[in-house]
């Protein structure tokens, strides 16, 4: 079994080991031909070139390019996935829109919400057990924590 340091010094080394990583688990696990399915262009720094897939699948949910402190190469490396993919899908009818001039599959999945599976929740009678102890008002949040959300 081969060791693997800590901590790596570079974002190279931790590319060569999460490459060399996924090459061990697809050898170990017999896997031919998967599909592979990205959420971000960044892994394709890691994903080993000598693997023939069946199918690339890019799902794209974000314009990661416009978060702060994305990385210079995330638009190269999104062209390049684009190019690759067989299947785009993004999180929304804008980012479909933007999307769509780069390949001839592109399917956009707008949020929603299953508003009657969710509104069995609120037939239940008293609280969690979590919330007891917890003083009123109670405020919730269920989402992507990231600088979009106002934490001051």
């Amino acid at each position: 079994m081969r060791s693997y340091p800590a901590s790596l010094p570079t974002e190279e080394a931790r590319n060569q080991v999460l490459e060399r990583l996924l090459t061990e688990f697809i050898q170990a696990q017999n896997i031919h031909r998967p599909i592979v399915w990205f959420y971000t262009p960044m892994a394709l720094e890691f994903f080993p070139q000598n693997i023939s897939t069946s199918a690339i699948v890019y799902d794209c949910m974000d314009e990661l390019s416009m978060f702060r402190d994305a990385p210079s190469q995330l638009q190269i490396l999104e062209k390049y996935l684009l190019k690759k993919a067989d299947l785009v899908f993004t999180g929304g009818v804008s980012l479909f829109e933007s999307k769509r001039h780069f390949h001839p599959q592109v399917y956009p999945f707008p949020s929603g919400v299953d508003l009657p599976h969710f509104a069995e929740a609120r037939k239940l009678a008293g609280n969690f057990g979590e919330l007891e102890s917890m003083p009123r008002p109670r405020l919730g949040y269920a989402g992507v924590i990231d600088e979009r959300l106002d934490l001051a």
